[in-house]
């Protein structure tokens, strides 16, 4: 009798190499298999939209529109609105998406697709595509004050998202030395981080939004949202051990919690006057009364005049939420451990069934 040889723990199975349980099978369907032209041009493309969206975001960030996302959100206090300091996570989610972009450009993924890396490349470009293309048209729908556009824009630009990171579909804990790993992970990296802000910034477009149409959103409404958000973070956290996405939703919640400190210039006269001086707005010049409308607030002498209260109860929402996807994550983790442990016992049951 043939002496069986024995598994290697981690190896890949047959062609494509990708782990079966864990990989969605579009990496495996010919779908996906491009000629290396079609990938080599469809890879520059992706570049082309990148390079394009950075310049949108030079353009827009720099005045070169009617008003900015800053003086757009000066005017719309809105409880979900996180404090300025916390915007600075997109130069890391445009940093790590252009390493993406850099990624599904070499050589490696374009010239050989049947290659696992090429099938993965060859899956996210439509998405990343979309998602370039909605992250560029939406900073023009908001700052020319298109708000339902806006919103229709960002919801695109959140799905899209969410089917990037769906496709990479990585468990982290569970599948670490899994073929592909690093790959998937720096891709899960930057759109999992894109994701998770934009859920929160999608949520956010949707209050002010409510405020233009002249209901102010309420501090029940958004702790509504908040669950929302934080309840997705959670799930991501608990389900695939993401850590990405629980530190991004954590930060963006910590940031809506520093704008409702008492000393927080949130919802105060200076910052609303000083934002309706240097941009036309809508919301400037009607006649509602504050916070949906400033024209008969601003002329007033408003130095140290606050209009909107601070919420503690969307405070404690946040701190609680903070709390849970931490929570959700950590026990992920122990999921995913134990789910590789008992990948492995798995393995040396079969072998020690076969001998």
């Amino acid at each position: 009798h043939r002496v069986p040889q024995r598994p290697q723990r981690h190896s890949s199975p047959p062609h494509p190499q990708f782990p079966a349980s864990t990989t969605p099978r579009t990496y495996t369907s010919p779908r996906t298999m491009e000629l290396p032209s079609n990938a080599r041009m469809a890879s520059l493309g992706v570049a082309a939209l990148y390079v394009a969206s950075m310049v949108v975001n030079v353009v827009v960030n720099t005045g070169s529109v009617p008003a900015s996302n800053v003086q757009l959100s000066s005017t719309h206090p809105v409880y979900l609105l996180p404090s300025g300091y916390a915007f600075s996570i997109w130069s890391i989610i445009y940093l790590l998406i252009g390493a993406v972009v850099v990624m599904q450009a070499l050589p490696s993924n374009v010239n050989d697709p049947s290659a696992p890396g090429s099938q993965l490349c060859a899956t996210l470009r439509p998405w990343l595509s979309l998602a370039l293309i909605t992250n560029g048209a939406w900073l023009y729908l908001f700052s020319y004050q298109l708000f339902w556009a806006a919103f229709i824009d960002i919801v695109l630009y959140l799905a899209a998202l969410i089917v990037l990171v769906k496709s990479i579909n990585i468990d982290i804990a569970a599948e670490i030395g899994e073929p592909l790993y690093k790959q998937r992970l720096l891709a899960h990296a930057a759109f999992a981080s894109n994701a998770a802000w934009v859920s929160v910034a999608t949520c956010l477009q949707f209050q002010i939004n409510l405020m233009e149409e002249g209901y102010y959103p309420s501090a029940d409404l958004s702790v509504g949202l908040i669950v929302l958000v934080g309840g997705l973070a959670a799930t991501r956290a608990f389900a695939k051990a993401d850590l990405v996405w629980a530190l991004v939703a954590a930060w963006a919640l910590a940031a809506i919690v520093h704008n409702q400190r008492p000393e927080s210039s949130w919802g105060c006269l200076d910052d609303v006057c000083a934002s309706c001086d240097a941009a036309k707005q809508r919301i400037c010049t009607n006649e509602r009364a504050v916070p949906l409308g400033w024209s008969l607030a601003c002329p007033a002498d408003s130095a140290g005049t606050c209009v909107v209260a601070k919420s503690t109860t969307v405070t404690v929402a946040c701190e609680v939420w903070i709390g849970l996807v931490a929570a959700s994550f950590v026990a992920g983790v122990i999921r995913g451990l134990l789910s590789k442990r008992r990948k492995a016992a798995g393995d040396d049951a079969e072998y020690a069934r076969a001998e």
